[in-house]
């Protein structure tokens, strides 16, 4: 990973002593130009050596990064929860003046999905958060000393994966100052670090309801499959048509003989669509919607076993814009996606209403999504449960391929309204038998 030069975006920090503001600077050097033209020597001589050190610890602060360099990396940079990873951070100091002092300083949130697995660095957050900053739990800080010129400090750390979600080194901050102790300087030094992924947990279950209408299917001249079960239209009879492709219901009403044409579809290709929102609104199902992800990742996985291309459809997430991923790409990519989605916050209440206002359906990008399933085998909509069914991409699928996969199943009834087929995602799951 590339190094990033830390020269500028460097700043005074909050822990600097008041002595080397500009304010007091300022009125120290008042003082002492005061104290001269009343010529009281001892007076004049104390504010002139506090103007002095104040100045130069401030000089030396603010030099004290420049030509600091810095990277980070992380093996492996994508793990799943259980994992262990290993990152390393490097510092170099790339200049002449040493530095006498260096602190690696990163907040952790109280839901972070990394935590190192060594807690002696750990201390209590203790500064203020500055607002849409999420909560800090814990500081994880390392201090080093005489970093001298052009030497390369390096320091590792195994973190444990906790939960799903993407871990960015973005408010990792590197300090140092003057030899003094007066002045604290902070920048940013992971804000180009990519984030690191952890990806939703793996359970055991089945992927034989996704093969089975592949099982049915049958390759034509072009390498793709055509699916029986999917009629896209007819036409006319010619004699060197199979009888197997004969409609005898229309054939049955005196009509003219005709051919079904069956819906081509990608060789072994399935999309599945998270339907986010079902699991947010006022009373989010957070516990249901990790469950639901974890699902859904364990069949991406063996899907990818079985050497099924597979694509994804997100709406749009509390950081993430709308998204889809067309059959055939990476197993690792979409994976990737699912750790960092997230549904999006209740809405605020609207006017003097004290209720939140109810959850709105997800956003996804019709027109790439529409595009990616037209082109797939199936489609599989993941859905919390049939109370909140319906939306603008729901509406435009083709019902026909259509496979409904809510977490909690009611009445087939309720799915019918768009002649989809259900596969309950309690269904796919498999219970390990311990002997």
């Amino acid at each position: 990973m590339a190094a990033e030069r830390q020269e500028a975006r460097t700043a005074i920090g909050q822990r600097s002593s008041w002595l080397i503001s500009p304010v007091c600077l300022g009125i120290m050097a008042v003082l002492a130009l005061l104290a001269i033209l009343a010529k009281t020597t001892v007076l004049a001589s104390v504010l002139v050596f506090l103007l002095l050190v104040g100045a130069c610890s401030r000089l030396w602060g603010e030099r004290s990064l420049f030509r600091v360099h810095f990277s980070g990396s992380g093996e492996p940079s994508r793990v799943f929860p259980g994992d262990e990873m290993t990152m390393e951070w490097t510092v170099q100091n790339d200049k002449l003046l040493p530095l006498i002092w260096l602190e690696l300083w990163l907040p952790l949130p109280a839901s972070c999905p990394l935590w190192p697995k060594d807690d002696s660095d750990l201390h209590p957050y203790d500064d203020p958060i500055p607002e849409g900053e999420p909560y800090f739990q814990l500081v994880l800080s390392r201090r080093f000393a005489f970093l001298m010129a052009h030497q390369k400090l390096c320091w590792r750390a195994v973190w444990t994966a906790r939960r799903r979600g993407l871990f960015s080194l973005s408010s990792l901050r590197i300090c140092s100052g003057d030899g003094l102790g007066l002045a604290q300087t902070e920048c940013r030094a992971g804000s180009d670090t990519p984030p690191f992924a952890v990806y939703p947990a793996i359970q055991p279950v089945t992927v034989d309801p996704f093969l089975r209408n592949l099982w049915e299917a049958s390759g034509d001249a072009k390498g793709y499959l055509e699916d029986p079960t999917i009629i896209k239209g007819n036409r006319a009879y010619q004699p060197s048509d199979p009888w197997k492709r004969i409609n005898w219901r229309l054939a049955a009403r005196g009509l003219p003989l005709a051919i079904n044409l069956p819906e081509t579809i990608l060789p072994k290709s399935a999309h599945f669509i998270v339907d986010g929102e079902s699991f947010g609104g006022p009373t989010p199902d957070s516990d249901g919607f990790e469950d639901a992800l974890s699902l859904l990742a364990s069949v991406l996985v063996g899907l990818e076993a079985a050497q099924v291309r597979c694509g994804l459809t997100l709406p749009k997430g509390r950081t993430t814009a709308p998204a889809t991923y067309p059959c055939g790409s990476p197993t690792d990519e979409l994976l990737y996606a699912l750790a960092g989605y997230d549904f999006l916050p209740p809405a605020e209440p609207e006017g003097s209403s004290s209720d939140p206002p109810p959850a709105k359906p997800s956003r996804f990008d019709i027109a790439p999504a529409l595009e990616a399933c037209s082109a797939a085998g199936r489609c599989y909509y993941l859905v919390r449960d049939f109370s909140r069914l319906g939306g603008g991409l729901l509406e435009r699928l083709e019902t026909a391929s259509l496979v409904l996969m809510p977490l909690h199943p009611e009445p087939a009834a309720r799915g019918a309204a768009f002649d989809a087929d259900l596969l309950p995602l309690e269904r796919i799951r498999r219970e390990v038998r311990h002997v």
